[in-house]
C-alpha cells in the first residue's frame, strides 16, 4: 500500500504541475508592456534576489514581530530593492546588459533627414 500511495501522489503532483503550466500558457500567453518588461528583468531578477533578501532578512529577522510581518516587509522590500537595482544600474548600460545575459539596448531609430531647402521631393 505504500508504495501505490506514494506512487499514486507521485503522478497527481506531477499531473498539478502540468495543469497549472498548461493554464498558463493558454491564459498567460498576451503581449503588453508588463509582460515585455518581465521577460527582459527575469535574468537580473533572479541572480540580485537571494543576496538581496538574505540581507535585508538579516537586518529584520531580530526585529520583534511575528513572523508575517516579518515575512511581509523583507518580501516588499526586496522586491523594490531588486528592481531599483535593475533600473538604476543593468537596464541602461549594456555593458551590464551583456554582464547579464541581456540583449544590447537598442538606439532609437533617427527620423528621416529633411530634403535640402529649395529643393522639391
Amino acid at each position: 500500500m505504500y508504495v501505490i500511495f506514494n506512487a499514486t501522489m507521485g503522478i497527481a503532483g506531477w499531473s498539478w504541475v502540468a495543469f497549472m503550466l498548461s493554464l498558463g500558457a493558454r491564459y498567460l500567453n498576451v503581449k503588453n508592456k508588463l509582460v515585455t518588461y518581465g521577460n527582459e528583468a527575469v535574468l537580473p531578477f533572479y541572480i540580485f534576489h537571494q543576496t538581496i533578501i538574505l540581507c535585508v532578512g538579516w537586518f529584520v529577522i531580530g526585529w520583534n514581530m511575528n513572523i508575517l510581518s516579518k515575512y511581509l516587509i523583507i518580501a516588499v522590500i526586496s522586491f523594490i530593492l531588486i528592481i531599483v537595482l535593475y533600473e538604476m544600474l543593468v537596464r541602461p548600460f549594456n555593458v551590464m546588459r551583456f554582464l547579464f545575459g541581456m540583449r544590447p539596448k537598442r538606439k532609437p531609430a533617427a527620423p528621416p533627414a529633411a530634403p535640402p531647402v529649395g529643393f522639391a521631393t
